[in-house]
């Protein structure tokens, strides 16, 4: 009679357990919270853009949904699921930020952003003269002036980093602009493609302890890194 009464008085602790647990992820929505409209992961370190109401189908502006995603998602990961992303003006980033696509971009069938047809400046870039720990990870920018401009005069560019990344008709792909003292220090480009641009990458400062891996290189008519 004892062992019987300590089974069930143990399967019914364990049954209120889980039932407890069940019920407070249930609320919680397993960590996700209402944000502008949108769903955010707040236990998440990976925000998905489609949560903030992107489509990436070529046609809609998603200009206010990645910024959203880049603003409330500082210092984690911003996932973009393959698509096309217009958008139509410069998408501030945050140092600690990793953007990161989806697929092959040796194709366009990855995850690309570009413009509408009235927009001539860059794709990113800062809203200080200070940027550091970003990784661009199957990240595809295209048509735009830049993919990538930053006055860093009184600041620094470092530690970011471009993995399999494409850029595709830029007039300059990274224009950094700097000082004799500030420039591009410690940055990684690794297995990227630089396509049908005027130059690769322009500093005008420094350009020091930078690694560059597996580039390629393909109808560039202005040439690849001017300092």
């Amino acid at each position: 009679m004892i062992d019987i009464q300590f089974k069930k008085k143990y399967f019914n602790l364990l049954f209120l357990v889980v039932f407890i647990c069940t019920v407070n992820t249930s609320c919680r929505g397993e960590g996700t919270n209402v944000s502008n409209g949108s769903l955010l992961d707040v236990n998440s370190d990976i925000l998905n853009v489609k949560s903030f109401g992107a489509k990436g189908d070529g046609k809609t502006d998603d200009t206010k949904a990645l910024q959203t995603a880049l603003d409330e998602g500082a210092g984690k990961t911003i996932f973009l699921p393959k698509g096309n992303y217009i958008v139509s003006r410069s998408l501030y980033i945050t140092s600690g930020t990793e953007i990161k696509g989806e697929g092959d971009v040796g194709n366009e069938a990855g995850s690309a952003i570009f413009p509408k047809s009235d927009f001539t400046f860059a794709i990113f870039t800062a809203r200080s003269n200070k940027l550091s720990d970003v990784i661009f990870r199957n990240i595809r920018t295209m048509k735009a002036k830049y993919s990538l401009s930053i006055n860093v005069k009184g600041g620094y560019l470092t530690k970011v980093k471009w993995y399999n990344c494409v850029f595709q008709e830029h007039e300059i792909c990274i224009n950094v602009i700097g000082s004799k003292t500030e420039g591009m220090y410690a940055n990684t480009f690794r297995d990227c493609y630089f396509k049908a641009s005027g130059l690769g990458t322009y500093c005008e400062g420094p350009f020091n302890i930078n690694i560059i891996q597996g580039f390629g290189f393909e109808n560039m008519y202005d040439g690849y890194i001017k300092l």
